[in-house]
């Protein structure tokens, strides 16, 4: 039985200049904040809507499974990716590893995780074809299955490393999110202004808590927490693609000009 120690980020702060001039409203969390003052090019591509553009921007629509979803692009160089994130969480719950958290097994070990398999293995399946062709395979940085099972034990400090994984669809790590607290180790880089488009469900993170192998970071806009691996959570799909992707009108948004599932 453990005890869940939740850790409440600070609030982020958000300073925005606004213009009289004609412009194009920004919106967060869907809330609009404040103008733009650029228009955007005539022939957009995905880059063009990472988070913070001048021009208002904000998310891509991708079919899954012929059902529109909103995506955002949350970085424009993810190992020289393009990184997108889907704006709301799956409507099904996964165990970050089916089956009982044994310690010492190395259950909190990404890559064999129910979720990783998922990702990895079905998810892209939604989508239409031109768009798993457009996907693209990235280095993924995650905890070696030693560090994930030897923790913050000091007496095996060569067994605190990290490895890369090839990974077209996956989670954020901890590190991603900005969450240094000293009870993990550093998964990838932080990536600015994530926490404004945190979702009220707490999802899992692929990170593994820093001092046993069976609990697993987990994040949401209230709290994030480190949970046992075979509790049942919410996933946030991200997903890297060609940046130079063309995106078109669609109705009131946006969509990838390859997507031949979307409705619009």
């Amino acid at each position: 039985m453990f005890r869940r120690r939740h850790f409440v980020p600070a609030a982020a702060a958000f300073s925005l200049l606004f213009l009289t001039s004609c412009g194009f409203h920004v919106r967060i969390n869907g809330d609009e904040v404040g103008k733009v003052s650029k228009e955007p090019p005539a022939h957009l591509r995905v880059a063009d809507f990472v988070i913070g553009n001048p021009y208002g921007l904000e998310e891509i629509m991708i079919a899954e499974q012929g059902t529109d979803t909103p995506y955002l692009v949350i970085s424009d160089d993810y190992d020289g990716h393009c990184l997108l994130m889907r704006r709301e969480v799956l409507p099904e719950r996964f165990c970050f590893r089916n089956g009982d958290a044994i310690y010492h097994t190395g259950p909190a070990y990404y890559p064999d995780s129910t979720v990783d398999r998922f990702l990895h293995e079905k998810f892209e399946e939604r989508f239409a074809e031109p768009v798993r062709s457009a996907l693209t395979e990235s280095n993924v940085e995650v905890l070696t299955h030693d560090a994930v099972v030897y923790g913050a034990n000091t007496e095996h400090p060569e067994k605190e490393k990290t490895e890369m994984i090839r990974r077209k669809c996956f989670l954020l790590s901890i590190a991603e999110y900005g969450r240094n607290n000293g009870l993990h180790k550093k998964d990838g880089n932080k990536i600015p202004e994530l926490e404004a488009y945190e979702v009220q469900e707490l999802n899992w993170l692929r990170s593994a808590y820093f001092d046993d192998d069976v609990r697993v970071w987990a994040t949401s806009r209230e709290s994030y927490a480190p949970e046992a691996t075979n509790a049942k959570l919410y996933i946030r799909p991200v997903m890297t693609i060609d940046g130079t992707q063309e995106v078109v009108a669609a109705g009131e948004g946006y969509r990838l000009a390859c997507d031949t599932q979307s409705e619009t």
